[in-house]
């Protein structure tokens, strides 16, 4: 953009208290960085609103406020960035908290910062949070691990020098395991977070997007709403996936993503998810129908996972399905709940098919001809929350292009098992 100057002020809170310590600045007086924080208006106002602050606005909000105290706070703080020659605050914002403040001069060219301008450094400060504080979080676990490395290195040294002490040395080492146990945990917990933080670019484009469609930034040509809207719907996508693969990395890990409601209506859950993928089927001329054979009980159960899992599966057979169709029946079977997903479809090797629900990123030849970006973590991410309601599902086909049947059992009463 061609500014005059550039500081970034961070939030640094290693002895309990929240200060601020100057990260960087090009052009501005190093001196001057701080003032800006030193009465807390500033940083209250941008966790606040987590919007950019332009100088030029400043006077314009405290004539329309009728509070002085607070009309007194945006002239002082006007007259502030104009001192040390700044135009332009943008907050660094993570979780509704401020981690820092990314300060701007004026332009080179004189011009004012436009709209178009203001859209950007608000998405370039987003990011630049995000960056920040995904490698704070890397530097604690590097802290973390040098930390475990010397108390095990103190201890390993201590074990040697005292090797007639056997039952010591033994108390010493279990020591240490368990404190290799917590960095591996900690570990493990970065990699959660650092993949949780695939959402949040996501969900910027997304906001951007909405903001597009309801016509905020002016009135959209019909030409443009129909790429705004495809943008809209591939983002969503992209979403899902992002989800999908969290839920993967989580059962993987063992944690605990379970919700289960006592009363859930299997029934009406199984046509709420043909009814989402009935117009897919339409599309390509195939039938999707569903078959109850007899009244069924109410399960326990995790009802968002469990259409994710009937979704991932169902929607699967209508995929590779070209011709025919896809028949979902369900009954009761000795006391237990059975479902079964009968395609037309391309079939399944004997090969595939015996790691079909446990092995991730894995699809056969047919299928990646039809679709060749297809994830391959569908069908592992059901079978792992089948399993989770203490259910089990498994699948049969008589060889490629002979169909496929996929058959769920569910407890009447279904635990998790985490």
């Amino acid at each position: 953009m061609q500014l005059d100057r550039t500081g970034i002020l961070l939030v640094d809170q290693n002895d309990g208290t929240i200060k601020y310590k100057i990260a960087k600045v090009v052009g501005f007086n190093e001196n001057n960085g701080i003032s800006l924080v030193q009465d807390n208006f500033l940083t209250r106002y941008l966790e606040k609103t987590q919007k950019p602050l332009v100088r030029d606005e400043l006077q314009i909000i405290a004539k329309d406020l009728s509070n002085a105290h607070e009309r007194q706070n945006f002239f002082q703080l006007s007259e502030n960035m104009k001192r040390i020659e700044a135009s332009l605050c943008l907050p660094m914002v993570i979780s509704s908290k401020l981690i820092g403040i990314i300060v701007l001069g004026s332009k080179m060219s004189g011009d004012a910062y436009t709209n178009e301008d203001l859209t950007l450094l608000n998405t370039l400060s987003k990011q630049a949070a995000i960056a920040v504080d995904n490698a704070r979080l890397y530097k604690e676990v590097q802290d973390f691990s040098q930390t475990l490395q010397d108390k095990v290195d103190e201890q390993t040294k201590e074990i040697r020098g005292q090797k007639e002490k056997i039952e010591k040395a033994y108390a010493i080492e279990k020591h240490a395991h368990e404190e290799l146990k917590q960095l591996d945990e900690a570990k493990t917990q970065f990699m959660l977070v650092t993949q949780h933080h695939l959402r949040t670019p996501l969900s910027v484009n997304m906001g951007f997007l909405d903001l597009l469609l309801k016509n905020h930034y002016g009135k959209l040509s019909a030409k443009i709403k129909r790429i705004v809207l495809r943008l809209s719907d591939s983002t969503l996508k992209e979403i899902k996936v992002v989800n999908e693969l969290l839920d993967v990395s989580s059962y993987q890990l063992g944690k605990e993503i379970m919700h289960l409601e006592p009363e859930v209506d299997i029934e009406a859950l199984l046509e709420e998810t043909l009814k989402d993928l009935r117009v897919e089927a339409e599309k390509k001329g195939i039938y999707l129908k569903f078959e109850n054979q007899g009244s069924v009980p109410n399960i326990s159960a995790d009802k968002t996972r469990l259409k994710l899992a009937l979704t991932n599966i169902i929607d699967n057979c209508v995929k590779y399905t070209k011709a025919g169709g896809v028949t979902v029946t369900l009954k009761t079977e000795d006391d237990k709940l059975l479902i079964l997903v009968k395609d037309t479809g391309i079939g399944i090797s004997k090969e595939l098919i015996s790691s079909l629900f446990n092995k991730t990123f894995r699809r056969g030849e047919q299928a990646q001809k039809m679709f060749a970006v297809g994830k391959g973590v569908g069908l592992f991410l059901s079978g792992k929350i089948i399993e989770s309601h203490r259910g089990r599902i498994w699948a049969e086909s008589a060889g490629e292009d002979k169909g496929s049947a996929f058959y769920i059992e569910l407890p009447v009463r279904a635990q998790s098992q985490y």
